[in-house]
């Protein structure tokens, strides 16, 4: 940051809403003078690659060794989210390794941010707690806690670190999206329809991504609304057609709305390869194998 301008803002709202191409190309004609500036450009660089699946560049490109610990702990991001795609759980070792990093240096609310992101993708929501604490003034710490409470279902928590967002960057897109995160948990019309606003109003404002879609027609569902909640999922697979939460929220819409079992199998078995840890498969499985003990005891 310069003279009071911030500039990474614009690759930054544009990797909270999803749009992680155009993160890596603005980020590759970005030049500073400025170190910070430069580490946070190749943080959110390379976590737009993780998030596209690009997961050789990152292991290839960042070395172990010499690299700030920032773009270590990125790296081994990468490392847990391959190995969550390919058997869709975290390597123990991996988890380890990044709570070491994040045990051996103090004061950087980037380290913390990204360890967070990666320990909540594997569902270890004290870890993320503990890499984002002390980092009451890092927007995207501050809403990584937000998002591990309502994991958490502590609803007090998440509110009271909300409010205390709001006082300080209530303007600021993932302060925005932190809030209606909050509305879509909470539920009620009123709550909902809040949130649905502020995803229609990003996609408008700033660019139209398969996450902001995907969380527009989880508002609709909400609401009961599934014929514009399947436009909009169609909308986002358009865009993303391996985007797991958009191939969920297709799964749900499709039995909400009586679609052929053929259909809802399609996208099961897509969301499956591509995020075989996502909470609707695994869920799936679980019941399946209930079901399956169940019934074993009545079979002759």
């Amino acid at each position: 940051m310069s003279n009071g301008f911030d500039e990474l803002l614009h690759v930054r709202n544009l990797f909270y809403i999803g749009a992680y191409q155009q993160v890596i190309n603005e980020c590759t004609v970005i030049r500073s003078s400025d170190p910070r500036i430069l580490l946070e450009q190749q943080t959110l660089l390379y976590r737009s690659q993780i998030a596209l699946g690009r997961y050789s560049t990152v292991q290839n490109e960042i070395d172990p060794q010499s690299a700030p610990v920032e773009l270590k702990a990125v790296r081994v991001a990468g490392q847990l989210y391959e190995e969550l795609q390919r058997s869709g759980k975290p390597d123990e070792d991996v988890i380890d390794e990044l709570r070491t990093l994040v045990s051996g240096a103090s004061g950087s609310s980037l380290l913390g941010s990204v360890a967070a992101v990666a320990f909540l993708a594997g569902g270890y929501w004290e870890d993320a707690l503990k890499a984002v604490a002390g980092h009451s003034k890092s927007i995207d710490c501050v809403a990584l806690m937000i998002q591990a409470y309502l994991m958490l279902d502590s609803q007090d928590l998440a509110l009271k670190e909300l409010e205390g967002l709001k006082s300080w960057a209530d303007d600021a897109t993932l302060a925005q999206l932190a809030e209606a995160w909050t509305h879509l948990y909470l539920g009620g019309e009123g709550r909902i329809q809040d949130a649905f606003y502020v995803f229609e109003e990003l996609a408008s404002s700033k660019t139209t991504t398969a996450k902001l879609l995907t969380a527009q027609a989880v508002c609709r569902m909400q609401l009961g609304r599934f014929a514009d909640a399947e436009r909009l999922l169609q909308d986002a697979l358009s865009k993303s057609n391996s985007d797991p939460d958009t191939l969920a929220n297709l799964i749900v819409c499709g039995y909400a709305t009586g679609k052929a079992a053929d259909a809802i199998s399609q996208y099961l078995i897509l969301l499956t390869d591509v995020a075989p840890s996502h909470p609707l498969v695994v869920e799936k499985a679980n019941k399946e194998s209930l079901f399956d003990r169940a019934a074993a005891k009545y079979a002759f």
